[in-house]
């Protein structure tokens, strides 16, 4: 899909595993807490079938773009997954060698 400004997830949003390299792009994520039915789910296989491919989240924003404030004066600010709801990430077993599952665009100065 293309990339998203904020996207709310209400229902359950899934990665599909017959796409094995996906993008999901957003400034802001919110998974809601599902306060009047289920909650939010992002997810990415199972347990059972783990997703076989690539699965990216890539956050957007910048500095100027909108932040999520919420009801406890907690401030997540921008560039953020906000998880109220449930975020299920399953895939393969992958060596320590393989590397980190987290990667900068660019190293943050000091």
């Amino acid at each position: 899909p293309p990339p998203m400004g904020r996207l709310t997830i209400q229902g359950e949003l899934f990665f599909d595993p017959a796409k094995a390299n996906t993008k999901l792009q957003a400034e802001l994520i919110v998974i809601a807490a599902g306060t009047n039915g289920p909650p939010g789910v992002l997810r990415a296989g199972t347990p059972e079938a783990p997703f076989p491919g690539v699965a990216i989240v890539q956050l957007n924003g910048n500095f100027g773009s909108p932040t999520y404030a919420m009801d406890d004066n907690r401030d997540p600010g921008n560039m953020a997954i906000v998880v109220l709801g449930e975020l299920l990430l399953y895939g393969p077993e992958r060596s320590p060698a393989v590397g980190s599952h987290l990667h900068l665009a660019e190293r943050a100065s000091a």
